[in-house]
């Protein structure tokens, strides 16, 4: 049967991510008992866990690229809907009256889970052949594996499950998971005050989230009056409960994806994770509430209010902007780049919001809506894959040079192209794709969010007497990403400027820093990343047929981007009142082909012009590069300089640090911060209160609270007996 491929599939990746794990954390505990060397058997037990990973990652990826349809359909039974698999693995604990199907352990597969299912598996190939190089001399090198392993699987197992109470159970353990990892620089022996406090709000802020997911998830279950989302999707219809399900789901999946405000545990909990599965973590995992959102706003829940998607657009333009402007300021590598991996959740949330705000009722009798709403749903899908690869190219990048010099501070960092051409080069390409310029991956997905806000809003005039605020929050969303997409350009300028060009800046970093270039596992990595970054910019077509298949798998029409070799034309409406503009690759090819002339021809010119050195010029002075080049500070003051201030202090009490520090007497505050430290001392003031008035040590008190809890289990089994009837 063709349902079975999913099962078979669903237990042979289980069995390998399952083996990965317990080589990892089984064989180091067994270590003092066998007759083998401690470290070689942690050595080979990290092998043997990433081996798995490798063979998991690779046949889950093979696998949802047959279903998306990368290869033919032969064998398909007679009948069989090519687009969907289900599987029912197990159907229920069992009662006296037989199995409970809400409780079924379901899987589903569409064109849109097959394409994050290859997102996911790939990057498992990717960040598992990184880590035996990157890995190869951690004292957690088994350990970390096997964690990698269990965190892997389980986000799989999220893009598949298909039931409330599973999904819920999976995303717990997905976070504790990924909890286990963020205790790594503690152990190493970090600052053990930020390992504390990156724990301790990454469970307050999972829980809180999925506290907020399973009080949507209970409500719906109870109106449909079953957990399975085949029966959400089949019988969408419109309950009183709708729109406080959907700011319900918007607040649980926006804290797993950091929108804004909720963005300040991102910097704060992945710089603590290793470096080796940032590009999962931060590439690829923190996009499954995306897919979440996907699923539940625009296939579960049905035609939406017109302020869901508004409300969707705005938080998107606000995310991109506040992030990056934090980005621009962060001194380090990691801390950056988890700013950049948030200000990127933006821009993929406009196009979700453009599509939410074209499946609303205003638009309902607009011919065009579904076509929007499809485009606009492509962009955001395209953006999922290209962040992931620049992304994961540059988290890569981060692991290689922190390997190399011990370091991600880029003030002591300086001159790494040249002395690590692999490793600098492949950096190089990543901040050129995510800086948007073309002709990589980055530019595309970012012209094609563009072309969404810019066609939505050219429509939005048939939406009557809310058109001009309509309007407002899509050019108003335009704005900010702009913003947002120019001063990316400059933070990458900046980290480039610092981190790879120009001489070291700190003598002590100079002289410790690691001989030659990282391993061969770890280049390819990079090089397999870089390469698709620059091969998906020239050649976007053929990642289209993927987007179309997933978008019309949650019924958007997907016909208003046509894709062939010589460009991308986005056609929304007939002429002359439709929206039409094209993109040509052959600009594209030309900027790729002229920096290539360029690389050869300053290439013969090294090897055949000699050179001339002479000692630099500094007036007179010694040149020190430590103290003699810019800064990113100095080169972003423009930016930073109007929120500067010399008053942002810490408080000893405050749990988040309430300013980025840029020199001893200038910081920039995080206002965010402050407010959710002002809310956490509240919260602690009335809890205190509450307490000492509830708990005052009189025993009256406490047997009148057991005789009110009695009376309400009475009255609680009065009101199921009379729903039951006899």
């Amino acid at each position: 049967m063709y349902d079975e491929a999913l099962g078979w599939a669903f237990w042979v990746t289980s069995t390998l991510f399952i083996a990965g794990f317990l080589m990892g954390g089984g064989v180091p505990l067994l270590a003092r008992w066998l007759p083998v060397a401690r470290e070689r058997l942690m050595t080979w037990a990290m092998r043997g866990s990433l081996a798995m990973a490798l063979l998991g990652g690779g046949g889950t990826a093979l696998f949802a690229a047959w279903v998306l349809g990368l290869e033919s359909s032969v064998g398909l039974p007679a009948g069989t809907d090519p687009t969907t698999l289900q599987k029912t693995l197990w159907g229920g604990p069992r009662l006296i009256a037989g199995e409970i199907p809400s409780l079924a352990l379901t899987l589903y597969m569409d064109p849109l889970a097959a394409l994050l299912t290859i997102l996911v598996g790939f990057f498992t190939v990717c960040v598992a052949l990184y880590s035996f190089g990157w890995l190869a001399e951690d004292p957690m090198r088994a350990t970390v594996a096997a964690g990698f392993n269990l965190f892997a699987w389980l986000t799989l197992v999220v893009l598949w499950v298909d039931n409330a109470f599973w999904l819920l159970v999976v995303l717990e353990f997905m976070s504790l998971s990924f909890g286990y990892l963020v205790l790594y620089r503690g152990r190493r022996g970090g600052d053990a005050a930020e390992s504390r406090l990156a724990i301790r709000v990454y469970l307050i802020t999972s829980h809180l989230s999925i506290m907020c997911i399973a009080v949507a998830l209970l409500i719906m279950g109870v109106h449909y009056d079953s957990f399975d989302f085949k029966v959400f999707r089949e019988n969408v219809v419109l309950f009183p409960l709708r729109n406080l399900v959907f700011i319900l789901l918007l607040l649980g999946l926006g804290i797993r994806a950091g929108v804004t405000p909720f963005h300040f545990w991102v910097p704060i909990v992945h710089p603590q994770s290793p470096t080796t599965t940032h590009a999962f973590s931060l590439g690829v995992s923190i996009k499954v509430a995306i897919y979440l959102m996907i699923r539940f706003f625009l296939e579960f829940l049905g035609p939406s209010a017109w302020w869901w998607g508004a409300l969707i657009v705005l938080l998107a333009g606000i995310t991109a902007l506040v992030n990056v402007f934090y980005a621009l300021l962060s001194p380090d590598l990691k801390r950056a780049l988890a700013y950049h991996s948030v200000e990127n959740i933006g821009i993929i949330l406009a196009g979700v919001g453009v599509a939410l705000l074209f499946r609303s009722w205003v638009f309902s009798d607009l011919d065009v809506a579904s076509l929007l709403a499809g485009l606009a749903l492509m962009a955001s899908l395209y953006h999922v894959i290209n962040h992931a690869l620049f992304k994961g190219l540059l988290y890569l990048g981060t692991g290689s040079i922190e390997n190399r010099t011990a370091t991600v501070v880029m003030d002591r960092l300086g001159g790494l192209l040249r002395r690590f051409p692999w490793t600098g080069n492949a950096f190089l390409v990543g901040a050129v794709a995510i800086a948007g310029f073309p002709p990589f991956n980055g530019f595309i997905s970012e012209w094609l969010t563009v072309q969404a806000l810019l066609a939505g809003a050219g429509f939005t005039v048939k939406a009557q007497e809310i058109a001009p605020l309509l309007v407002l929050f899509l050019l108003g969303a335009l704005v900010l990403l702009g913003t947002s997409f120019a001063l990316t350009a400059l933070a990458f300028v900046k980290i480039v400027g610092e981190t790879l060009l120009g001489l070291p800046r700190d003598r002590e970093v100079a002289q410790r820093t690691r001989r030659g270039d990282v391993p061969w596992s770890m280049r390819l990595s990079k090089v397999i990343l870089a390469f698709l970054c620059l091969f998906l910019g020239v050649a976007p077509f053929l990642l289209v047929p993927w987007l179309r298949s997933a978008v019309a798998g949650v019924g958007l029409a997907s016909t208003a981007l046509v894709a062939t070799p010589t460009g991308l034309t986005v056609q929304v409406g007939a002429s002359p009142l439709g929206y039409r503009t094209e993109l040509s690759s052959f600009p594209l090819w030309t900027l790729l082909v002229l920096p290539l002339l360029a690389i050869v021809a300053a290439a013969v010119w090294r090897r055949y012009v000699p050179a001339r050195r002479s000692r630099i010029w500094a007036g007179g002075e010694v040149f020190r590069p430590e103290v003699m080049q810019y800064t990113g500070s100095a080169f972003c003051s423009l930016v930073w300089e109007v929120a500067a201030t010399t008053k942002a202090q810490d408080a000893a009490r405050d749990p988040l640090p309430v300013a980025i520090r840029l020199s001893r007497r200038r910081a920039v505050p995080e206002m965010f911060h402050r407010w959710f430290n002002r809310g956490v001392r509240g919260l602690l003031r009335i809890s205190q209160k509450l307490g000492n008035a509830l708990q005052g040590g009189d025993i009256r008190a406490y047997l009148l609270y057991i005789f009110l809890a009695f009376i309400g289990v009475l009255v609680l089994l009065a009101v199921l007996s009379a729903e039951m009837g006899p």
